[in-house]
Formats: C-alpha cells, sequence, structure tokens
C-alpha cells in the first residue's frame, strides 16, 4: 500500500516482546532480529524503496530519505512507505501510523496476525469505510486509537471545488463500525484501558452503545466525540468506575444528565459540550475530587446552580457557555484553581464576588458575558495578577468604575460592553500599558474624552467607545496610535472627523456611524488600507467627482456602510473598489437607475433599499455575480423587471424587490435557485406566480401578498421543505383549500386572506397535521360550510401552553442582515410584524362564509392571542371552552368583545350581550364606554410615523417580563415590557 504523507514522515515505532530470547544473559543495548522478522523488516525496507520516487513525498516535497536498515543493528527501527508486511511481525507489541494520510483509503485487512498487540494507534491518517473485524479480536489490546479528522488530503482523482460536494465525499466514506458494530467489536477486548474512536460513525449501534462500552471494567479513558451517538447514557454504563477522562461532546444524546456521574471519584475530564442535554445538572459533578476540567456548554436546555466551591479546589477549566444555569455566582469561586472559566450566555445574577490578590492566582480567561450579574465591579478584580481577558459584556453591571493601580494590571482584553456602567471612564482603564482591545461601549458613560488620554496604550489595536453619552474629541493633529486597527465610535457626538485619522494609515476597521457630522467626506479619509468603513446616519456624502482618491485605498474595502446619510446618486469610484464584498446605502437619496458598473464579482450583501430608484441596468456580460447571497431593493420605485442576470446569481439568498413598481412575470429561475432562502415581492403588480419550485429546497419565506396573481397556488411549494412563511394574500388566486401544505413540515406562517379560495374545508384524511402553523390568515375569502372540528385539532402549535412556548421562544426569518416581516390584522387593522415571534399566535377566519357552531375544538388552542371569527354565519351558543383560552382572555379582549363576533348574527350566550332567549335576529349591541376601559389589550398596537408603502406599521408591546426591550428605526416594531393584570383591569 502506497501513501503520500502529508504531516510527518511514516513512522513505525516497533517494539518486540524478547524476554524469552534474551532471558539468558544477553545485555548489549542492541538486539538482533529473529529470522522471520528480519525478513518482513527487510521486505518493509524494499517496499519503501520501490516507492521513495514516486509516491513517498515529505512536507517540502523532497524525496523521503530512508534510512537503511541492517539486520546486524538493534530490530527497533523506524520505517517509512507500504505497511503490508507489518502483519508479518508476530511479536510486535505496539504500532503507531499516526499522523498521516492514507487519502480516505480502508485499513488493511491482517490485524488479526499481529496478536500480541498491545497498543495500537491509527489516528489521524485519513483512514476510511468500515474498520476491518480483525482488529476485535486482538485480546490484548490496552490502548486503542482510530480517531480521525473531519477534512483529509483527497485522492488527485477529487478535483471537485465545492466544499459541499468535498464534505459529502468524505462523509460518504467515514470511518464507521457498523459490520462489526461497536458491540461486537469491544466484546473481547476487556483489557482495554484507553479507547478513542472521536469522528467514527458508530450510529449502527443506535442508542444502545453505552451497554455496549459495559464490558470495559478496567476502561480509564473514553473519547466517543462527533460519533453519531444518539439515546441516553445507559445505568449500565456506571459499571465504568475507573473511567478518569470521558469525551462525549458533539452528539445527539438528547437525554438528561445521568445521576450516576456524581460516583466516578476518579474523573479528571469530563466533556459533553453540544450532546443536547436537558433537565438538571447536579452541582455535586463540579465536587468530585480529582475534576480538573468540565465541558457542558452549547446544551441550552440544560439547567443547574454553580455550587460554593471548596479550598484548593482541582477545577482548572470550566465551561458553561451556552446552557441555561441560573442562581448566583458563588463568592467561593475564588477558590478554584482554574486558568478558564466560561459560564457566558447563561442567566447567573447576583454581584461579582470581591476578588483579591489572594484568590484566583491563575485565572487568566474568565468569560462571564451575557448574563444578568448585577452591582458593581470592584476595581480590584482589573488588577488580578494573570488576568489577561476579562469578558463581563452584556450583564446588568452599573455604577461607577473606580480608579485601580494600572501598573499592577497585566490585562491584555477588557469587554464591558453592553452594561449600565455610569460616571467617567477611570483614567487608569488608559494607562494600563499591556492592553490590546477596549470595549466600553453600550454604557451610560457621561462626560468629556479626549482621544489623546489613551496615546500610551501603544499596543492598543481595537478601541470602542461607541453609544454612550460621551463627547469624543481630538485636538493633538500629531497623535498616532501605532498598533490600532479598529476604532469604533458610534454616537459619540462628533461633528467633525478625527483629524488624528489622517495619519491612522494602519487602520482597517472605522466606524463613526450615528453622528453629527456633515458635508463631504474629506479625501484624506480614503488613504490608507482602509477595509471597513460605517458613517451611516450622518449628514455626509461622497467626495465629489473632481475629487482624487487613492487607489491605494479603494483596492482595500471591503465593507461600505453609508445607510442613512445624504448620498444622491452612486459616487463613480465604486468602480475601483476590486475588493467590495459589503455595499449599504439603503435610506439615502438616490434616484434613477442602478448603473451596472457598480457590481462587483466579490459582492456578497447588496442593501439599497429605501431609495427613489427606478430601474436597473442590465449587469455587464464579464461580471460574475455568483457570490452575492443577499440583495435588498425595497421600498424603491423601481419599474418593469428585474435584470435577467438575477438568474445568474447561483449563491442568491435573499431577494427582497418589495414595494416596488414591479410588474409582468416573476421570473421563473427564482423557482429554482436551491440556494434562496427568502424571497419578497410583495407590494408589485406581478400576475403570475412562478409554476415550479422544484429546485427550492431552502426556500425558508416567500412572500408576494399584495400583488395581482391569479389561477391556482403552485402544488410545487410541497418541495420546499424548508418553508416557514407563505404569504400570497391581497391577490387574486382562485383555489380550494390547499391540504397539501401538510407536506410541509416547517410551515409556521400561512397568509392567504383576501383572494378567492373557495369551497369547504374537508380534512382528505385522518391524522392530518399542520404541526407548526402558529399563524394563520383565511380572512375576506369564501369558504363556506362549517368549521370542522378537526382542522381546529390538526393545529398541533396552537394547542400548546404558553409556558411550553416561551420556554422555546424563537424568532422567525432571522438572518445574516435581513430580518422577516408578515402583515396581519388585529381589531381591523394591518400591521406588519418585522419580528416574527414564535409565541405570537393568530388564527383569523373572518369575512367568509362559515355557518352552523362555532367547535369547541378552539377551546384546546391554549396558546391563541389572536383570534377573529367575526363576519361569518355562525349560529348557536358560544362555546363554553372558549373560557378556557386564558392568553385570548388575558391579551386580547380580557373579556370578549362583541366586535369579536361581529357579523355572526346568530350567536348568543356570553360572552356576548345578547341571551340565546332573544331572537335570532338581535343586533349585537356595541361594548359600553365603561366595558370598553376593561378590555384593555397586552398587545398594544403603537403606531409608528412612518411606514410601508401600503397598510399601517405598528408597534407590538408583548406583556412577557422575559422578553428584552429593543427598538427598530422609523416604521419598525417597537416592543417594551408592560403587564397589565386581568385581576388590576377588573378593580
Amino acid at each position: 500500500m502506497a501513501l503520500t504523507c502529508k504531516y510527518n514522515s511514516l513512522l513505525f515505532l516497533i517494539f518486540l516482546a524478547f524476554a524469552s530470547q534474551y532471558s539468558h544473559g544477553r545485555s548489549s543495548s542492541t538486539h538482533r532480529c529473529l529470522n522471520d522478522q528480519a525478513a518482513s523488516l527487510l521486505q518493509l525496507q524494499k517496499d519503501v524503496l520501490s516507492h521513495n520516487s514516486s509516491t513517498v513525498t515529505s512536507d517540502d516535497n523532497s524525496s523521503m530519505k530512508v534510512t537503511k536498515w541492517d539486520n546486524e543493528t538493534d530490530c527497533c527501527s523506524s520505517l517509512s512507505g507500504d505497511i503490508d508486511a507489518i502483519f508479518n511481525l508476530r511479536h510486535l507489541q505496539r504500532l503507531n501510523l499516526a499522523g498521516n494520510n492514507f487519502q480516505l483509503t480502508p485499513i488493511p485487512s491482517g490485524f488479526e496476525r499481529l496478536s500480541n498487540l498491545t497498543h495500537l494507534n491509527l489516528s489521524f491518517s485519513c483512514f476510511s469505510d468500515q474498520v476491518p473485524a480483525g482488529i476485535s479480536s486482538l485480546v490484548r489490546l490496552e490502548s486503542l486509537d482510530l480517531s480521525t479528522v473531519f477534512f483529509c488530503e483527497l485522492p488527485p482523482t477529487f478535483n471537485d471545488p465545492d466544499y459541499n460536494h468535498i464534505f459529502a465525499f468524505e462523509e460518504k466514506r467515514r470511518l464507521r463500525l457498523e459490520k462489526p458494530n461497536l458491540e461486537s467489536f469491544v466484546r473481547n477486548m476487556s483489557a482495554l484501558t484507553e479507547l478513542n474512536l472521536d469522528y467514527v460513525d458508530l450510529s449502527a449501534q443506535g442508542s444502545s452503545w453505552s451497554q455496549a462500552l459495559s464490558v470495559l471494567p478496567n476502561l480509564k479513558f473514553l473519547s466517543l466525540s462527533n460519533c453519531k451517538l444518539s439515546g441516553p447514557i445507559h445505568t449500565y454504563f456506571q459499571n465504568l468506575k475507573s473511567l478518569n477522562t470521558l469525551k462525549l461532546h458533539s452528539n445527539n444524546l438528547s437525554s438528561e444528565v445521568p445521576h450516576f456521574l456524581v460516583s466516578f471519584w476518579d474523573l479528571r475530564v469530563l466533556n459533553l459540550a453540544s450532546t443536547q442535554l436537558y433537565g438538571n445538572f447536579s452541582p455535586n459533578v463540579f465536587l468530585l475530587p480529582r475534576l480538573e476540567a468540565i465541558d457542558v456548554s452549547r446544551n441550552p436546555s440544560l439547567s443547574g446552580e454553580l455550587p460554593e466551591f471548596p479550598l484548593k479546589s482541582s477545577l482548572k477549566l470550566v465551561s458553561l457557555y451556552e446552557t441555561s444555569f441560573r442562581g448566583k455566582l458563588p463568592d467561593s469561586i475564588g477558590n478554584l484553581d482554574a486558568t478558564e472559566v466560561d459560564i457566558s450566555f447563561n442567566s447567573i445574577e447576583g454581584p461579582i464576588p470581591s476578588f483579591r490578590s489572594s484568590s484566583l492566582q491563575k485565572l487568566q480567561h474568565p468569560r462571564l458575558s451575557f448574563n444578568r450579574l448585577t452591582g458593581s465591579i470592584d476595581p480590584h478584580t482589573f488588577t488580578l495578577p494573570s488576568l489577561k481577558v476579562l469578558y463581563l459584556n452584556d450583564n446588568r453591571l452599573c455604577g461607577e468604575l473606580g480608579e485601580f493601580s494600572s501598573s499592577s494590571s497585566v490585562l491584555e482584553k477588557v469587554y464591558l460592553n453592553g452594561n449600565n456602567l455610569i460616571g467617567e471612564i477611570p483614567t487608569s482603564m488608559s494607562e494600563i500599558t499591556s492592553l490590546t482591545y477596549l470595549s466600553l461601549a453600550s454604557n451610560r458613560f457621561t462626560g468629556s474624552v479626549k482621544l489623546e488620554a489613551f496615546k500610551h496604550l501603544s499596543n492598543l489595536t481595537s478601541l470602542d467607545l461607541s453609544f454612550n453619552s460621551l463627547n469624543i474629541k481630538n485636538d493633538d493633529p500629531d497623535l498616532i496610535f501605532p498598533s490600532l486597527d479598529e476604532l469604533k465610535l458610534s454616537r459619540c457626538n462628533l461633528t467633525e472627523f478625527p483629524i488624528f485619522l489622517k495619519k491612522q494609515e494602519q487602520l482597517r476597521t472605522l466606524n463613526l456611524s450615528n453622528n453629527r457630522i456633515q458635508g463631504h467626506i474629506p479625501d484624506w479619509l480614503w488613504t490608507g488600507y482602509l477595509n471597513e468603513l460605517d458613517l451611516s446616519d450622518n449628514e455626509v456624502d461622497f467626495p465629489r467627482e473632481s475629487s482624487q482618491v487613492n487607489t491605494t485605498f479603494s483596492l482595500s474595502l471591503g465593507i461600505l456602510a453609508m445607510r442613512s446619510c445624504s448620498v444622491f446618486k452612486f459616487p463613480k469610484f465604486l468602480q475601483l473598489l476590486d475588493g467590495l464584498w459589503y455595499l449599504d446605502l439603503s435610506r439615502n437619496k438616490i434616484k434613477g437607475q442602478v448603473p451596472n458598473w457598480i457590481w462587483k464579482s466579490t459582492l456578497q450583501y447588496v442593501l439599497l433599499s429605501r431609495n427613489s430608484l427606478e430601474s436597473m441596468e442590465e449587469f455587464l456580460p464579464n461580471v460574475s455575480l455568483t457570490s452575492l447571497t443577499t440583495l435588498d431593493l425595497r421600498s424603491n420605485l423601481l419599474q418593469g423587471s428585474l435584470p435577467s442576470g438575477i438568474c445568474n446569481m447561483s449563491s442568491l439568498s435573499i431577494l427582497d424587490a418589495s414595494q416596488n413598481h414591479l410588474s409582468g412575470l416573476i421570473p421563473e429561475c427564482l423557482g429554482l435557485m436551491s440556494n434562496l432562502t427568502v424571497l419578497n415581492l410583495q407590494g408589485n403588480k406581478y400576475r403570475k406566480i412562478p409554476p415550479e419550485f422544484a429546485l427550492a429546497s431552502s426556500l425558508r419565506s416567500l412572500n408576494i401578498n399584495n400583488n395581482l396573481l391569479e389561477g391556482k397556488l403552485p402544488r410545487s411549494l410541497e418541495n420546499c421543505k424548508m418553508l416557514e412563511v407563505l404569504d400570497l394574500g391581497k391577490n387574486m388566486i382562485t383555489d380550494v383549500f390547499p391540504f397539501w401544505l401538510e407536506k410541509l413540515p416547517n410551515l409556521r406562517v400561512l397568509v392567504l386572506r383576501n383572494n378567492n379560495l373557495h369551497g369547504q374545508i374537508q380534512l382528505p384524511r385522518r391524522n392530518f397535521s399542520l404541526p407548526k402553523l402558529g399563524i394563520i390568515d383565511l380572512s375576506f375569502n369564501q369558504f363556506t360550510g362549517d368549521l370542522p372540528g378537526e382542522f381546529i385539532s390538526s393545529l398541533d402549535e396552537m394547542l400548546m401552553n404558553r409556558e411550553i412556548k416561551s420556554a422555546n421562544l424563537k424568532t422567525i426569518g432571522q438572518y445574516k442582515y435581513y430580518q422577516d416581516s408578515v402583515t396581519i390584522t388585529s381589531k381591523g387593522k394591518q400591521m406588519v410584524l418585522v419580528r416574527i415571534l414564535t409565541i405570537f399566535v393568530s388564527l383569523d377566519l373572518s369575512n367568509n362564509r362559515f355557518h352552523c357552531k362555532i367547535p369547541g375544538e378552539i377551546g384546546n388552542l391554549k396558546s391563541l392571542v389572536v383570534l377573529n371569527l367575526s363576519r361569518n354565519g355562525f349560529d348557536g351558543r358560544i362555546p363554553s371552552s372558549l373560557g378556557d383560552l386564558v392568553e385570548l382572555e388575558s391579551l386580547e379582549f380580557n373579556t370578549y368583545t362583541n366586535d369579536s363576533y361581529l357579523g355572526n348574527t346568530g350567536l348568543c350566550g356570553e360572552p356576548l350581550s345578547r341571551s340565546c332567549s332573544e331572537p335570532t335576529g338581535s343586533a349585537l349591541q356595541p361594548p359600553s364606554q365603561g366595558d370598553e376601559s376593561r378590555k384593555e389589550s397586552l398587545f398594544d398596537w403603537r403606531f409608528a410615523g412612518s411606514g410601508y408603502a401600503s397598510g399601517i406599521v405598528a408597534g407590538l408591546a408583548l406583556g412577557y417580563a422575559f422578553l428584552p426591550d429593543f427598538q427598530y428605526h422609523e416604521g419598525r416594531l417597537q416592543l417594551k415590557k408592560k403587564i397589565r393584570r386581568r385581576e388590576r383591569s377588573l378593580t
């Protein structure tokens, strides 16, 4: 077998058991091999030499020098090359082939002949396919390592550059235990103390992998990361009491943490990261006497609390990143001998313990960001003797930062952004000479800050003072930060460009957005090697065309953001930016045509929304736009058709051309793009939807609301298995209810209002289900007949109670640089939800021709927030089960209003004012002023100042304390904490 050595030469460490041969007085340090072993080694040498010039290479691509083995010397030798003859070495005890590249060829058979092997290491050598059964017969094995790597050097016959194809090729040839499976493989290996099968496919064993390993009582080291394990850890696993290392990360265990882990007294390393664990994690695991490293990160449903740590705790690494741990940070955390503690992205509350020099002597990288920590920061924290990186960002820390001894600090990076810190920035913070990164953004710091105060930080590479109440000034034009690579001064009350920037030629990232700078950008800003420039929300424009633009700058700029500025036309110098990949000129005053010379083959994101663009010039034939992933053209004045070159954008993921005047046919190629995720064409004048969506396997959101679409719903949409949002409202579609939507398992939003849909909603079969639909709007159609209770019962998402939905709160349609939206109706008003929360559940069947009784099954839709059955032909008593809709009562009506059932003149009984004893034709009375005051909604619709071209954009106030405050720009959703309890409204 020939091989190419990628990392190092092939090395056989051959240790032979010669005790019987050398027990008769041989004391020489060199030993001659037995005749059969000498012949095998000579054959190996011959194989190496015969392939030396063609198939065996070293890192520097020179011919590998193979030392000829002399059978008169020590039998222990190092060889490289083909390994077929190795199986003749019957006395071989240790074999190490680690770190080579066998280019995804199978492990050769013949290992069963090496019956004396005690240690076998084939790791990181790019073997493939089934592990040979012969290895399982090596009953003397004490250590086995078959771990492999994710990417290997592929055979020369494979020359496809597409990473997806490379991944598929390697995944198909992944090393695996299938025949035999894991249980059969280890059955006779009772002597094993070390087993490493990282990235070996063990899925054939199913969920019984832990039972299969329970027959290895001497096992001390076990690593099975990325092995496609499933199911819980069985109780039989507790037989492995000798374990000191257990690594199961990156599998899908989807279970609770086994309680018996607390009895693994010898455990030193525990890694259960990214295993989908849930439930409560016992704090006693942290207290295991020999535990040095624990990692349960990236298990978002795993909860627990930190214990009080004993003095001289053995823990050196703790990682709880992205879990759901809660409670306080114990004062005893100072007892840890740890160098790294990562508790970020949790719900840890309370103050930060007051650390003194006597505690946390070795702590270098505490990561406490994205928690709920409160209180002030002890200044001594900045002077801990080993502290190099401090992550306290995105908490609720408050108070002033006190002064400290900067000369005692060895800090290199400080992240304090996203808190509520007040007062002035302490002088000592700007005197930590070892600082390379300082972020104080998004706090409440005040006062005037001169950039000259940081002049002593010669190692500073990044400075972020954005979003405070600071007044940043720069008086010294000769100020230079020799290492500064990134400067962010967003919303710092700047009225002009800091003059020192003129000499910061090494600067790569500059963000001066949200300031009060006016006029043209000075020519000197275009010098240097800027890679990222953000001047958004300033009244600035590009330099006058007569100005000379430095071509050195134009070759390096990759990101240009000038959103909401005073740009009136596309600047000519965009033609020179050959490295540009992100361009944001949205919310400006650009008119006319989009010229074809702005397009570059490097572009990935182009955002031109909310201008006054009227047309797009066809793309240049010599410019390939295959890298473009996001194209945002919404809210312009575009007419006619989109450029045909859009069909060549093979990587296009998001296309938003909504709120324009486009007409004609929607390009059929859009339904055939395999990477397209979002297609938003609402608010145009298109008449026909593409008939074919067979290849749109990635499509998550399709919005063609408010057009002139005719015909039927294209059945080919059932191929879009990832579809979450389907909005085809306000068109002229003529069809029956699309029951084939059940083939879309991820569909969450369905809007078909204002069309010509007709007929009865009769389920085609039993067990019909629309499992994730949480927003349904079928209003203003012509549906007839009764409303089947079976249809209501098929809406599984609406059946969940609030507690379950709150625990799994998600935002639908949230992408990088883009947020999906949907138009809904509440209380007769159209509103745009620009952030679609899964907790918002709405069912609108108003303005149809449904009749007979309201099905009582509606009372089972526990999570309903908005229900509209008005203007139908329902009659009879309103089901009492509607009183069980707690969310509907408290969020939308408090008590049901007559308006909710307007137009259903046959309805009677509570909560309406007409009793069932009155004549059927009695009109429903509007609520009195006194009643209205009691029906205040938790969904407080507040209208923003400006909005989309059609409809009204509203603000949504959700009454959940766990939802964060956030605010969009004009015309976007404003979400505020607001709780109005029903008891208060009734007082």
